[in-house]
């Protein structure tokens, strides 16, 4: 990741994922944003990050900085249902999907030290 999409100064979380044209994603989030990121290639075909959408986390769950006792974290990311989890400390955890953009609280609180998100599928048999 390239070292200037990382805010060192904030609290900040990323991890890969899916791009939308099937390549190699980036989400990042930093405060009370969302920004996704997909691999791509310069003119000279070198490698490099091309910045994607920036979704308002803070505008789209409805949290106000003043309330929340701290930053945002990036928990999951669900490739199936094209959507990650985040985050936020003592008001909840949220499924946020990107298309179309909207929001799912899926736990109210956020007391706990760890959580672990998955998704799970169940193959059909005779």
């Amino acid at each position: 990741m390239p070292l200037d999409l990382y805010d060192h100064g904030k609290s900040s979380s990323f991890m890969t994922m899916p791009a939308q044209d099937g390549g190699l994603g980036l989400i990042l989030v930093n405060d009370f944003y969302a920004k996704l990121w997909k691999r791509g290639a310069g003119c000279n075909g070198v490698a490099l990050w091309v910045p994607g959408i920036t979704i308002q986390l803070g505008k789209l769950l409805s949290l106000n900085a003043e309330h929340n006792r701290g930053p945002l974290s990036l928990l999951g990311f669900a490739e199936g249902n094209n959507a990650f989890v985040v985050g936020a400390p003592r008001i909840g955890i949220f499924v946020v999907y990107l298309n179309p953009l909207r929001f799912k609280k899926i736990y109210e609180r956020r007391d706990l030290c760890i959580f672990h998100p998955f998704e799970s599928f169940c193959v059909a048999g005779n």
